[in-house]
């Protein structure tokens, strides 16, 4: 339910492959990387129930976290707006199974809520990259 290696071909603190970004084009780019982000905003809002429900001690930091994510999003919205791009569906929280979501031991959530964040960061790089890249070579 997260992107995959498909969809972001990199590593948390790695470049983008040369041939990736000159495939990007900017109004298939914007629609790929709001959808991309609303899956991980699915996977940290989880995180922050979680760290709410269990007393975890990163509460504050995954509420920033997800705070910064929804501003990221109105951004990427507000350029699909204005370039008239189709926003099409919003991601649903249904990507995100019961069995991921309700996890009793501790050790699978800290896991499992490590996996979301570092994609996360992963997925945020990304955009960073790509933008650098259409910023340059856009005309």
């Amino acid at each position: 339910w997260l992107p995959s290696w498909k969809d972001i071909p990199k590593h948390l603190h790695e470049s983008l492959e040369n041939g990736h970004l000159q495939k990007l084009q900017l109004d298939t780019a914007l629609s790929r990387m709001y959808n991309y982000l609303q899956r991980f905003a699915v996977g940290l809002e989880e995180v922050v129930i979680d760290q709410a429900l269990f007393d975890g001690e990163f509460i504050q930091e995954f509420n920033e976290a997800e705070y910064k994510l929804k501003a990221v999003l109105c951004e990427l919205q507000m350029a699909m707006l204005e370039r008239d791009i189709d926003i099409g569906h919003d991601v649903s929280r249904d990507i995100m199974k019961d069995d991921v979501r309700d996890i009793q031991d501790q050790s699978y959530r800290n896991l499992r809520d490590w996996y979301i964040y570092r994609d996360y960061m992963n997925g945020l790089e990304y955009v960073i990259h790509a933008f650098d890249h259409l910023k340059k070579h856009h005309h």
